[in-house]
């Protein structure tokens, strides 16, 4: 088992989605790619390892169902074994409704053999219902990362997110954890108008429970460069260093 497989990633990163270029995902410390997107994974993978950017593979929830997550693994896994990186994400959200909770435990299972290889993670929504099934059964050699993107009731409630966080905490231990985070404005179809102005973002992030990192979520445009900008300058109490070691260590 790797002594490294719970250890989720430092510094600032970024979920790659399908309209970034390379060059814009290189400006973080490190990037997540999508397994899925075997058109540009190999090319974005080959421009980072060049620059000394980290990075990591991830698969959506279409690839993280109950009849869908053992592919999702398997894209996962082949995009290392061709790229290289330090490892990868699996997020199940919708779909496991109801009498999953088998299911769920399996997937912790095969996430936990997994681990044996490379670093492996989990996200969702904070109150997924199975997170602690999949932690258990992964034999708690996986790390969390749960969405806290302030997308329903942060703005009336300040304390949102920290409570969010927690519960994960409660889970898997503060040093298994990096919260994926907003990088998104209300101008974005992507979700509803939550962060509209530098103002509420600034409040957002100030806002966020310390960590080591943090992963955005953003969409097809990355934010616009205000929100760009505030990401990379914030740092909370965990300071936000730098993923630190070449890829893939």
């Amino acid at each position: 088992m790797s002594l490294l497989s719970a250890t989720p990633p430092r510094g600032k990163g970024i979920y790659s989605r399908d309209a970034y270029s390379s060059e814009f995902l290189s400006g973080f410390d490190f990037v997540v790619l999508n397994a899925a997107n075997t058109r540009d994974t190999g090319r974005h993978a080959e421009y980072l390892a060049e620059r000394g950017v980290p990075y990591w593979f991830y698969v959506g929830p279409r690839d993280s169902r109950p009849d869908s997550w053992q592919s999702g693994i398997f894209k996962c896994q082949r995009a290392l074994q061709r790229h290289g990186g330090k490892g990868f994400l699996l997020d199940p959200e919708g779909g496991w409704a109801g009498g999953n909770a088998s299911m769920a435990e399996a997937m912790g299972a095969a996430l936990g053999a997994a681990a044996g290889d490379t670093r492996v993670g989990f996200t969702s929504y904070p109150s997924w219902a199975y997170t602690e099934r999949v932690f258990n059964a992964a034999g708690g050699q996986i790390f969390g990362s749960p969405q806290i993107y302030g997308k329903t009731s942060w703005k009336n409630n300040r304390g949102a997110l920290v409570s969010w966080y927690n519960r994960w905490v409660s889970i898997f231990g503060a040093g298994k954890l990096v919260p994926s985070v907003s990088l998104w404005d209300g101008s974005s179809s992507n979700a509803p108008a939550v962060i509209t102005s530098p103002a509420l973002y600034a409040q957002y992030l100030s806002d966020l429970p310390a960590s080591a990192g943090a992963i955005a979520w953003s969409d097809t445009r990355g934010g616009p460069a205000w929100m760009q900008q505030m990401y990379h300058a914030h740092s909370t109490g965990g300071g936000f260093p730098t993923d630190d070691g070449p890829t893939g260590c």
